[in-house]
């Protein structure tokens, strides 16, 4: 369980990494809390805004291709492949795990298949809910580079990536030896560009 003002940073993260204008508006000098993100998304007078319920912060446009629901026992991103009016096709959730401890899982129905769009969108959403308890994993190597630095790994059925620690573990055996393997790789370079 996490924080209400938690679930509001992660709710303004999220949603001005997404261009959202009731999210833009809250300023860098203001505190990105609970009362923060409440009170803007009150504010708003739009179908697209997400909605307070309760402890909750719900994003469920049926035409948005992105979904989510933050609470204080609930950080989820949900996505949806709009054009075959299809279920689920991924999800990036936030957990704390009584044996992994805070770890970020990544699920697809088909990694190599993301466009550079969804790629997008899932790496978002994994830096938006960086923060709070998972504050460790905002330095671990998005999806993006993954993809680009091994491409020969990536699966085609859905798989899955977890976030955890100082490591990020596959679904997939063999994208998961190559990360492992060659992961010291591309981590130290993207390491270098989010230190600077």
């Amino acid at each position: 369980m996490i924080s209400q003002d938690i679930v509001g940073r992660i709710t303004i993260r999220f949603c001005r990494a997404l261009n959202h204008k009731w999210a833009k508006t809250i300023g860098r000098d203001e505190i990105w809390n609970w009362e923060t993100a409440r009170r803007a998304i009150n504010a708003v007078d739009s179908q697209r805004a997400p909605r307070v319920e309760g402890d909750a912060v719900v994003y469920d446009t049926f035409a948005s291709s992105t979904q989510f629901r933050f609470s204080p026992r609930e950080v989820r991103v949900t996505f949806f492949d709009r054009r075959q009016d299809s279920g689920p096709v991924g999800l990036v959730e936030a957990i704390v795990d009584a044996d992994l401890g805070p770890a970020i899982i990544v699920e697809s129905s088909s990694l190599a298949a993301l466009s550079e769009a969804s790629v997008w969108r899932y790496d978002r959403a994994l830096t938006s809910v960086s923060c709070g308890p998972w504050i460790d994993l905002y330095r671990l190597t998005p999806i993006g580079v993954i993809l680009r630095a091994l491409p020969e790994y990536i699966p085609a059925e859905p798989s899955r990536l977890v976030y955890t620690g100082g490591r990020i573990a596959s679904s997939c055996k063999e994208l998961d030896a190559a990360i492992a393997r060659g992961g010291s790789r591309f981590l130290t370079q993207w390491d270098r560009l989010v230190t600077k």
